[in-house]
């Protein structure tokens, strides 16, 4: 009996814990909905799951003393349901523990039920989210190279951001995300990565060398053009 309750007490590294940041919000809310439900006290966050109500000495036309005793019900069984719906409220309220910042912790702790807490927090976090995960895909969208940068290596780091943004909820879209590799290949700076590496381009032929001034004020020599695959 330990170990199942063990179990039911505890969430697994699979739910991160949420960012005081609010940047995982979107997969955090994801992930610790699911696990819970499968431990059956989602209805406790959310407010379906009520505290029975013990009826000692209920009015004889009372539906709930009808039903009660239709069913068989006693005062000891309506005691132990009380007590277990107790148990069961604490076991939420450590879920939902485990996983939030102290800084939340501190700031929801004096409210009694794990619904008040969950809701508390959705609030404070949806907004977080939202401006964090617009503050994220932004700076995607604004990636740049360094200078003297390998331009194929340089094409992994968006792709690899890219993932990384989806697992805490950020969509790139992939029109974003070509628009993010081409602006950075049409870029000015682009020039300097894309001349030493000759032998990456397809179609590459040599013309006469010409001098020209990027965007950026730096003079570039053209020794050859060829196209670039993305």
């Amino acid at each position: 009996m330990s170990n199942v309750t063990a179990l039911s007490d505890t969430l697994p590294s699979s739910v991160p814990k949420l960012e005081s940041s609010g940047t995982n919000w979107a997969i955090f809310k994801i992930r610790f909905k699911d696990t819970v439900s499968a431990k059956g006290f989602w209805g406790y966050y959310e407010g379906t799951t009520v505290k029975p109500v013990i009826t000692l000495a209920p009015p004889v036309s009372s539906t709930v003393t009808a039903a009660a005793a239709a069913a068989g019900i006693t005062l000891e069984d309506q005691l132990l349901l009380v007590t277990q719906w107790e148990k069961n409220e604490r076991s939420s309220i450590s879920l939902l523990t485990q996983k939030i910042p102290d800084s939340t912790l501190t700031k929801v702790y004096s409210k009694p039920t794990v619904r008040e807490r969950w809701l508390a927090i959705e609030q404070e976090y949806t907004q977080k989210g939202a401006y964090a995960q617009t503050e994220l895909r932004s700076r995607f969208l604004e990636m740049k190279s360094r200078s003297g940068n390998n331009i194929r290596d340089w094409l992994d780091s968006p792709r690899t951001k890219r993932e990384e943004l989806a697992s805490v909820g950020v969509d790139i879209t992939e029109k974003d995300y070509r628009s993010t590799i081409l602006n950075e290949l049409f870029d000015s700076g682009c020039t300097t990565h894309m001349t030493p590496y000759r032998d990456e381009l397809e179609n590459f032929k040599e013309i006469p060398p010409k001098i020209f001034r990027a965007a950026n004020k730096q003079d570039l020599k053209a020794v050859g053009k060829g196209e670039m695959v993305v």
